[in-house]
């Protein structure tokens, strides 16, 4: 894991060079070093990972084709990649980045589908005076561009783009997405235009006349009609656990971001069959016993002995501890338990763990949101299966204590909405009245070339939520929290021959007798032994509510009442005030996300534009 930055089509002071590499120091504090040509810049930070030797220093150059490469990530296949495509070549390290390279000299860009890992990075071909840009199947690693006044920036975060030459200003109709519907990274731009995103799974090419993008990999599209395999069970757990392996491979200390939930079970067991020994295990949590983390997981027997972190953030730390993360994620974070994650990974540094296996992905693969049960009765209904629509209904009604309406009746909602739904299923739109600045501003639909062409409402909803709503933008918080202190975070779930196989399977594999992630769920009960907890999954799972309603309101009221958003007209101050005030009264919790938006939209423009709506420094 990395900071990668650079342009191609001017010429860079070693000045800027050099104060491009300190804005993403954290991100590689072990060493960092630049290849510059007379139109050509590349930069990189290094996080050492795998050959902790000198040899695997970046930029990384081929010295017979003078093919530059400034690479962030993993690939966990290497071996494999050497002895199949490399079998002849001599190397000089054992890194994966010289692996890349060498693929690209030989093969071209043709070898982008063997890759298998986390990765992000930029090849400069003098031969034909190419750029590639490249991005993992599913956005697990940043990557960002500009194309302006002839020059190609690039970069793993807005920072060291800017610091290179790069012009940003604030993206109002990104502003305007996040403030009406609650969206974040659910497209190619980014909160600063005009900064864009090299979307997952391809590769963006520029030519001296010419440029393109493609894609190397799509997500599998679910056909009913599809032969199972004899013991569907027995090879998705095989898969998952062959992805646990793969990601253990490190030269440095591996932990766990570790919860009481199926997820982290599945880690801690595969972990424990790798036989890995020392195992170091982190987990925030709350003072409030309702949300806190900690308690349940000292519960949990995993069968595998680690030495268990913890940290709680409390509520007088939140205004504080978010204008600090603001600066890395360069966006709003998405909630208090993203500002949590952002201190645990602090501990991990300090306690020495350089990478996390953490468990993103799982409930997008496996179906884990309350909502998606809504999309699987309208399959259900739609066709005409009355017995197993009823059986369903009613499980869910039991495991739930709640009462469905007519079957199917949200599906269709969910697939049409333009905001983000909350796991529980509620709304995240609405709430605020926009200022002139924003009132004209379009409101814009995500969408996802191949959602729509999906079989089925549930199919759908999860391809939506992971290419185009909630994925993108968590692996993006879990990118920043971690790389703020130089802590690598890896996915097994999101291995891509387990999302293949998985996104290959009916619905009624995932949410079967009323339980979502039932899959999952019977394989931790076949093969791990079990027992899985069988109450209600928990949707909400931080005090964010009770400590805006009540906790830090006065100081959350200052925090922006006379601020920067006031100040640029960006909001009605005096109406989301006054609406403040009835939230804070009425006796429900109620969703207090409307309060959440301005706060981290006011610690956004603090940092970034403080005296006009242009990225600073």
């Amino acid at each position: 894991m990395c900071g990668v930055a650079g342009l191609v089509g001017r010429s860079v002071s070693l000045d800027k060079a050099k104060l491009a590499l300190q804005t993403m120091r954290h991100r590689g504090p072990d060493s960092s070093d630049h290849w510059i040509a007379p139109t050509v810049c590349f930069l990189h930070t290094r996080l050492s990972i795998q050959d902790l030797s000198n040899k695997a220093s970046q930029p990384m150059r081929d010295r017979d084709t003078g093919v530059v490469l400034t690479y962030n990530g993993e690939v966990y296949n290497p071996d494999d990649l050497r002895r199949r495509y490399l079998k002849d070549c001599k190397f000089e390290s054992h890194s994966d980045t010289e692996v890349i390279l060498k693929l690209y000299c030989r093969y071209g860009l043709a070898f982008l589908p063997w890759l298998s890992g986390m990765f992000s990075f930029a090849i400069w071909d003098p031969r034909d005076e190419s750029l590639h840009l490249v991005r993992d199947r599913f956005g697990i690693k940043p990557l960002h561009y500009v194309a302006q006044d002839g020059i190609i920036y690039f970069g793993s975060e807005l920072k060291p783009m800017v610091a290179l030459g790069a012009k940003l200003s604030l993206n109002l109709a990104a502003v305007s997405d996040y403030l009406i519907d609650g969206l974040l990274a659910h497209g190619p731009d980014t909160f600063f235009s005009p900064a864009m995103t090299v979307e997952p799974g391809t590769v963006m090419s520029w030519y001296p006349t010419t440029s393109k993008s493609s894609r190397y990999w799509k997500p599998p599209i679910a056909d009913d009609e599809i032969e199972l395999s004899v013991d569907v069970e027995q090879e998705i757990w095989e898969l998952l656990l062959a992805s646990i392996d793969h990601h253990l491979l490190s030269d440095v200390p591996v932990g766990v971001s570790l919860s009481a939930g199926l997820d982290s079970q599945l880690l801690m067991h595969g972990i424990a069959q790798s036989g890995l020994s020392d195992l170091h295990a982190y987990t925030y949590g709350f003072e409030n016993p309702n949300y806190d983390e900690i308690a349940p997981v000292n519960q949990v027997d995993f069968n595998i002995s680690y030495t268990h972190h913890t940290v709680r953030l409390r509520a007088d730390e939140v205004l504080s501890d978010l204008t600090q993360a603001v600066a890395v994620f360069e966006m709003p974070l998405g909630g208090v338990g993203t500002l949590s994650a952002w201190r645990m990974m602090r501990l991990a540094r300090e306690t020495g763990t350089t990478v996390l296996l953490a468990g993103e992905g799982a409930d997008e693969i496996f179906a884990g949101y309350r909502y998606y049960f809504d999309a699987h009765f309208a399959d259900l209904a739609e066709k005409g299966d009355l017995e197993n629509s009823t059986r369903e209904q009613e499980a869910y009604e039991r495991s739930h204590d709640a009462n469905l309406r007519t079957l199917g009746v949200n599906a269709r909602k969910i697939e049409g909405a333009k905001g983000v739904r909350a796991p529980d299923g509620s709304s995240l739109s609405g709430g605020l009245v926009l200022g002139v600045p924003l009132r004209d501003v379009k409101v814009r639909t995500p969408e996802f070339e191949l959602w729509r062409q999906a079989k089925g409402h549930l199919r759908r909803a999860m391809l939506r939520d992971a290419y185009a709503i909630k994925l993108p933008k968590l692996l993006q918080f879990q990118d920043r929290a971690s790389m703020a202190w130089g802590v690598e975070t890896r996915v097994p779930f999101l291995d891509h021959a387990l999302v293949e196989a998985v996104g290959r399977l009916p619905g009624d594999w995932l949410i079967c007798d009323g339980v979502s992630k039932s899959l999952p769920k019977r394989m931790m009960q076949r093969f791990a032994g079990g027992p899985v907890a069988t109450e209600t999954k928990r949707y909400v799972s931080s005090p964010q509510r009770e400590w805006l309603k009540a906790d830090i309101f006065e100081d959350c009221k200052a925090f922006v009442r006379d601020g920067a958003v006031a100040g640029y007209g960006l909001i009605d101050m005096d109406r989301f005030l006054a609406d403040y005030d009835t939230y804070a009264n009425a006796p429900d919790l109620g969703n207090s996300f409307f309060v959440w938006k301005i706060l981290n939209l006011e610690a956004v423009l603090r940092r970034f534009c403080p005296t006009r709506l242009e990225f600073t420094l």
